[in-house]
């Protein structure tokens, strides 16, 4: 019987597989149970900058009332985006660049930026577990500063009670936070074969640790709250983030495919969420961030220190240096993608819109996959 020709589209990306075969992986390593899954997500999203970042984008955006868009972007983004980003690091099992690049060669630049903020909300975070180290030694003090009401600073419990529960709905606000882990996983999952001998996965965290020290130091001097706002308000919350959450959506949801992205959870897990979170990350999702991505362009104001002082035109400059290191990525990596990759305009966009050929199998299939290059590299199949 004779063979079917291949389609040009096909025979371009069989020669363009491999042409730029998969860089090697190790083999990871895997949860025991559930429950150690759930410690290790629960012990990696609620942490101390939680702890101080909730009450905070209270009290900077009208108290009770910031409960109104908190929990319309947590059912609408937060939930269906939380289940995005750690149902694909399971299933695809790398990190943040190498998971987009296997996922949509196109949107490769997403997970750079993505490490980008990171490596800023680990130096700035830092600041703040510092503060919390501080005044827990100022608590062995016999006398306590904040544990009377006779201070300059004091506005008596009852006002803070009172701005909680009648909120100024004149005032609204923002997610995310991972660790140096991530940044690590992330840069040595593109080089496997290097960073995976000896101790240089090890000293790539050091190294990165070191550098966030050395930076965070800055914020800790008689200015450095100056530059810790910077960080907090241009680095790593508000456009910054919904842009890269309308980018994710729209990336799963439409050009990945919702139907594929529910059909690797089912390989996973045994079955299939709700169609909801799928609805919401294919229209409700995309839609809600950049419709709140653009109204917070419309109505950006640059930054001032407590409301009142204006930074000079170098900190402005500073704070979009922030900004677009992370959020640039996506484009110029899109540029450099379609520049590299050979063929035609159209052949170009279908490869880098094309997941990679593993994440299109189920788990039977991968298992096949993997035995016919076992023997094809024993010399067993030509």
């Amino acid at each position: 019987m004779m063979k079917k020709p291949y389609e040009p589209e096909d025979k371009f990306r069989l020669e363009m597989a491999t042409a730029q075969p998969a860089p090697p992986t190790l083999t990871r390593g895997e949860w025991s149970n559930k429950i150690e899954f759930l410690l290790a997500v629960a012990g990696q999203i609620v942490g101390l900058g939680n702890v101080w970042r909730f009450p905070y984008l209270c009290y900077k955006n009208g108290g009770g009332v910031f409960f109104i868009p908190y929990i319309l972007f947590l059912f609408t983004c937060g939930i269906p985006l939380f289940l995005l980003e750690t149902s694909l690091g399971q299933y695809t099992k790398q990190g943040s660049i190498t998971c987009w690049r296997k996922i949509c060669p196109l949107f490769e630049g997403m997970g750079i930026g993505h490490q980008v903020v990171v490596l800023y909300s680990s130096i700035y975070y830092i600041i703040i577990l510092a503060w919390a180290f501080f005044y827990l030694f100022s608590s062995f003090n016999s006398e306590l500063p904040w544990a009377s009401c006779r201070n300059s600073w004091n506005t008596g419990a009852i006002n803070g009670i009172k701005f909680y529960l009648y909120p100024d709905p004149s005032r609204l606000s923002d997610p995310q936070f991972v660790g140096l882990e991530a940044i690590v996983t992330a840069i040595s999952d593109t080089n496997p074969s290097f960073f995976h001998v000896g101790h240089r996965r090890k000293l790539l965290l050091l190294a990165i640790s070191v550098f966030s020290f050395f930076v965070g130091l800055v914020m800790i001097t008689e200015g450095g709250l100056y530059i810790f706002q910077v960080f907090d308000y241009y680095a790593c919350s508000g456009m910054t983030l919904l842009l890269f959450a309308s980018l994710q959506s729209f990336c799963i949801g439409w050009i990945y495919g919702a139907d594929r992205f529910y059909e690797n959870i089912e390989d996973m897990i045994g079955y299939k969420p709700t169609s909801l979170i799928k609805y919401c990350l294919k229209y409700v999702t995309p839609v809600v961030c950049m419709g709140t991505f653009v109204f917070s362009l419309i109505k950006y104001t640059p930054l001032k220190f407590n409301n009142t002082i204006e930074y000079p035109w170098w900190g402005y400059a500073l704070g979009w240096w922030f900004t677009l290191s992370s959020t640039l990525m996506v484009p110029l990596i899109m540029l450099y993608r379609v520049c590299t990759t050979p063929g035609t305009l159209r052949q170009r966009f279908s490869f880098l819109c094309t997941p990679t050929e593993d994440l299109t199998l189920n788990r039977s299939g991968k298992k096949g996959l993997e035995m016919v290059k076992l023997t094809s590299s024993d010399g067993v199949v030509s």
